[in-house]
């Protein structure tokens, strides 16, 4: 297991520790609503040439999808919303 894996698994293993309830969320589907991946040096936000880009690759994103848009439109619109959200 790389360092992000590990990273991410012991983020997971932390936040169920303090809320064990959290195994159990799902969406409307009946799927996981919570999950872990480590991508490693597979999806940088910025440049690994210098300390701190290195140092804001060492991060830990967390997302729960609840609901999945079943078409495209619907997809573009929570992108639109997000991106405004972050302004």
């Amino acid at each position: 297991m790389d360092h992000s894996a590990k990273r991410a698994a012991s983020i997971y293993g932390l936040m169920t520790q303090q809320e064990p309830d959290l195994v159990f969320y799902a969406n409307r589907q009946g799927q996981l609503g919570l999950s872990v991946a480590g991508y490693g040096e597979g999806r940088p936000i910025q440049t690994n040439d210098a300390l701190s880009g290195r140092d804001a690759n060492r991060r830990i994103d967390l997302r729960f999808i609840m609901v999945v848009p079943s078409i495209e439109a619907d997809i573009r619109w929570h992108c639109i919303t997000d991106t405004l959200s972050l302004i």
